[in-house]
């Protein structure tokens, strides 16, 4: 049963080609061996990430969200190379070094130097297969969310860091019914409440369904 599901019930399209985009990562290390205690959502410091894209591709925003507590975290980005998403995800995760255990992304290029995001981290980084954009489900509605705020029409170059602050505020201070009520930033601080189980996503209107 798929308890995080994307927006809608999609036709999920079959895709063609000669070679899948994750072979070009070197040193890839897919989902399916990612420890099934993350699956769980019993512990804190499993992190999922992604890139919410600019109209024609103007700046980017970096987005991680931690799957017990729906933490999210969010950093700028004048593009999408590997070396800005390494560095700005280094600087976002290191503050929770300590709840760090591992990060799930997609497939992009972008992630090329996951290698050194581990390291510095002391993370064990994981893709999820290719074009199962659910396994990030945690993150895939966050990102909805975010929408909300920065629609698809939005120049992340002109984005400011007060525009990113308003943002965090809002969703990590909104009280979540899977968390029992506690917000995203409470439920960090209270990590002996044990398993969040989550709950069906009845709307991504409603912050409190992630």
């Amino acid at each position: 049963m798929l308890d995080e599901h994307l927006r809608g019930n999609k036709t999920r399209k079959r895709h063609y080609g000669s070679q899948d985009k994750h072979e070009a990562i070197k040193g890839r290390i897919g989902i399916e061996q990612r420890p099934a205690v993350v699956d769980e959502r019993s512990r804190i410091g499993d992190w999922e990430a992604d890139l919410v894209i600019g109209k024609d591709h103007q700046g980017a925003l970096l987005t991680l969200v931690e799957r017990k507590t729906g933490l999210l975290l969010i950093k700028r980005l004048t593009g999408k190379d590997a070396q800005g998403v390494c560095d700005q995800m280094i600087a976002a995760l290191s503050q929770y070094k300590g709840h760090c255990l591992t990060i799930t992304t997609d497939n992009g290029k972008e992630c090329a130097y996951h290698t050194t995001i581990a390291q510095a981290l002391g993370a064990d980084f994981y893709f999820a297969r290719p074009y199962h954009s659910w396994e990030r489900g945690t993150n895939e509605n966050t990102n909805g969310l975010i929408r909300q705020y920065f629609s698809k029409h939005t120049n992340f170059l002109e984005v400011t860091e007060l525009d990113v602050q308003f943002v965090l505020e809002r969703l990590n201070n909104h009280p979540r019914k899977r968390l029992q009520s506690l917000s995203p930033n409470q439920a960090l601080n209270q990590p002996h409440l044990g398993t969040f189980h989550e709950g069906a996503c009845t709307s991504l209107l409603n912050p409190s369904s992630i």
